[in-house]
């Protein structure tokens, strides 16, 4: 029987508890009120286009200080982290390197809206500060969007101009940022079971729709904010791709229930997705879920054209290996040599199916994995099997 609805209306409230107010110079996100809007970001150039001054610079009017200048990168992550010791906003060190953590920041949408404007721009700010932002005229009425956690650090920039420093040191200063974030979500999933469930790994650049850069240089009262892209497809206010006629077709003969999608197809779908947001291992498993049961099916195919039995087929599987489909029997029944650079393509394949056997008996690869290695194993199992595809045909045309 059907279980009833259980469920009633509640009010969501914010954490009113006391701000600490020594935490203010460990933020210049807690010290500025920088208009921002959704539709303007920072974003990288084509790599054909080359930037001139019509495109405009950052920061000019930012002198910088004897040492340079100093940057903080913020993002938001799509849950939030567990408080710490019952404090909503705090430090951590991750591998002796400052991150500033806070779970009460807001971003502050002030315009009237349309028709009068694009209702596009806020502030962010912390939620104890809206009272004094108000009282100080810096907006009349404002709309809020309570932020999950908020994490921020800072990195220093030795030169002279702050767009050219900028330029420079963004990318590698993201990726370390990113790469931090990832060990300290790792670490609490390791320490707290509690939150465990809703922590997804945070793993790469596609998890990250936007970072926040304030800037600081001479003056220390003349900050300075940009936000920049992370993932595009994420920030954007429209979808970045679509579906022509081919591809709605076939989406629409699918959902009809007309086609089976082939079982290897899911995983390696999958691998491609988890490759792109940075869970290589994962992507490593599924490529190597797919082939193997996509060898494993075409082999099914062969052994009964020869007249193998289907009850004898229900155990012949049962002690072939993943090196064995590939390495010996897929050599077999199809002339391998005729795949353009296969030893290149069987040589990623068995990289792959190593790095498989590493993960599932030893707990992890011996080497660091890259997205590049990853990418490489998926585009060479897609060549292989469509290879292996048309060998087929052709073996089915010539019968």
């Amino acid at each position: 029987m059907a279980g009833k609805f259980n469920h009633v209306t509640v009010k969501l409230i914010h954490d009113e508890s006391d701000f600490d107010q020594n935490l203010l110079e460990e933020s210049l996100f807690l010290q500025i009120v920088v208009p921002l809007n959704l539709s303007r970001v920072v974003a990288q150039l084509a790599p054909e286009t080359k930037k001139d001054e019509s495109l405009g610079s950052l920061w000019s009017n930012i002198k910088p200080s004897k040492d340079g200048y100093v940057f903080e990168i913020a993002t938001k992550l799509p849950y939030f982290l567990p408080n710490y010791e019952d404090k909503s906003e705090f430090l951590l060190n991750i591998d002796d390197k400052k991150y500033f953590i806070c779970n009460r920041m807001v971003q502050i949408f002030y315009d009237e809206g349309f028709p009068d404007n694009d209702g596009y721009r806020y502030y962010i700010s912390h939620i104890k500060g809206l009272e004094g932002l108000a009282n100080g005229k810096i907006f009349t009425n404002a709309h809020l969007n309570h932020l999950k956690t908020f994490i921020s650090r800072r990195f220093v920039g030795k030169g002279s101009n702050a767009e050219d420093l900028i330029e420079k040191n963004f990318i590698s200063w993201r990726d370390e940022f990113i790469s931090d974030v990832a060990f300290l979500v790792e670490s609490i999933r390791t320490t707290s079971p509690e939150p465990i469930k809703h922590l997804l790994p945070h793993a790469s650049i596609a998890s990250y729709p936007i970072f926040w850069i304030a800037i600081q240089g001479e003056d220390p009262k003349t900050i300075g904010c940009e936000q920049f892209t992370g993932d595009l497809n994420s920030v954007a206010l429209r979808p970045q791709h679509n579906l022509d006629s081919e591809a709605a077709t076939k989406l629409n003969t699918i959902l009809s229930g007309k086609t089976i999608l082939p079982p290897h197809l899911l995983p390696l779908d999958l691998a491609d997705t988890f490759c792109h947001y940075g869970y290589l291992e994962l992507s490593i498993i599924q490529v190597c879920i797919s082939l193997e049961t996509y060898l494993s099916g075409r082999l099914r195919e062969n052994l009964l054209k020869k007249g193998m039995s289907q009850n004898h087929l229900k155990t012949y599987f049962d002690d072939v290996t993943f090196s064995q489909l590939l390495n010996l029997h897929l050599p077999s029944f199809v002339e391998i040599t005729q795949l353009a650079e296969y030893k290149d393509i069987f040589g990623k394949i068995n990289w792959g199916r190593r790095r498989r056997n590493k993960l599932l008996h030893l707990g992890g690869a011996e080497e660091n994995i890259t997205k590049e290695d990853t990418n490489s194993l998926i585009d060479a199992t897609k060549k292989l099997i469509r290879f292996v595809d048309n060998e087929f045909e052709n073996q089915t045309d010539t019968n």
